[in-house]
């Protein structure tokens, strides 16, 4: 056992066990339902539960002693933990009753006549229709990330950048250097990309000329903001940034709500949600001016030919 975790991984696992093992005779699950809403009388529930009082009482102190139920203001009921244990409880019997769809995604899963691609669409279009508990197959086969620094936030949005196919959709209330080639490369390879940036940004033309005039990235800035419609929009005001990558990827972050300096933001693989946030975008967007970068650029390309 030492090899799963080590001391912790003992103490967790033996935590595990005893928890599972409180709920694996029916006397204990009975109990344990009839605890969603909160036991008032002990002798009512024996009755309705059809019960001994010696297995009721032992069934009701193990539940009590892993922490799944506990005795308040008189009465015996659910703690926090137990209502997760409940939610969990109530979605594995939905998946379980999904038994032949599950066939079909393992199957979908195993084969190799199906691309990558062909094989997330089809598994989210099974996902769609089966389990409605706290969980879906996609969620399972790609879960949520976690992302509480920076710079990994930044490097997540230049992976993504740079493995979107199709489209792209950023929002992004802050300036950073460092996802303009992703941006730029993206532009080039002929992904359909949109942006949203917030207008006081970019008012200052010094801060604009850095990016312009950067020697890594000169000659495909010039490329591509004379020489491309671009989908470049500033507006007033942003509360957080998310970008959208081919329908189904997503990053949004929640920045800190009294500093609104970046915080924490989940990367996850989600049509429905890339769905909603491109909603959003499109709302935004609507309402958005051309990004003040390709008038300033176009500007100072002029210029530059002027004295060459």
């Amino acid at each position: 056992m030492k090899g799963v975790g080590g001391e912790n991984g003992e103490i967790s696992l033996n935590v595990i066990v005893k928890l599972l093992s409180s709920l694996t005779s029916l006397d204990s699950l009975k109990i344990f339902k009839k605890t969603e809403k909160g036991i008032l009388s002990s002798t009512r529930a024996i009755k309705e539960l059809e019960l001994t009082q010696k297995r009721y009482y032992v069934w009701l102190k193990r539940l009590i002693d892993v922490r799944l139920v506990e005795k308040k203001n008189g009465r015996y009921q659910q703690t926090l933990l137990g209502r997760i244990c409940m939610k969990l409880g109530a979605s594995l019997k939905d998946t379980l009753l999904q038994g032949e769809r599950l066939e079909l995604a393992n199957t979908l899963l195993n084969s190799d006549t199906l691309s990558a691609l062909e094989k997330r669409e089809m598994l989210g279009t099974i996902s769609k229709t089966s389990s409605q508990g706290i969980f879906s197959i996609t969620d399972i086969l790609y879960p949520v990330k976690t992302i509480v620094d920076y710079d990994v936030f930044i490097n997540e949005i230049n992976l993504i950048l740079n493995s979107t196919k199709k489209r792209a959709y950023l929002a992004t209330n802050k300036m950073d250097s460092r996802i303009n080639d992703s941006t730029f490369n993206c532009i080039d390879r002929g992904i359909e990309f949109y942006a949203l940036s917030v207008e006081a940004n970019f008012s200052e033309n010094i801060e604009m000329l850095k990016i312009v005039l950067n020697p890594s990235s000169l000659g495909m800035v010039r490329k591509l903001f004379t020489a491309k419609d671009l989908n470049l929009r500033v507006v007033k005001h942003l509360s957080y940034c998310f970008i959208v990558s081919d329908d189904e990827n997503g990053i949004i972050e929640m920045p800190h709500p009294l500093s609104q300096e970046f915080y924490v933001a989940f990367k996850f693989k989600n049509a429905y949600l890339c769905k909603r946030l491109i909603e959003i975008f499109h709302s935004l967007y609507e309402g958005a001016k051309e990004d003040p970068r390709i008038a300033f650029t176009k500007k100072t390309f002029n210029i530059s030919k002027t004295f060459t």
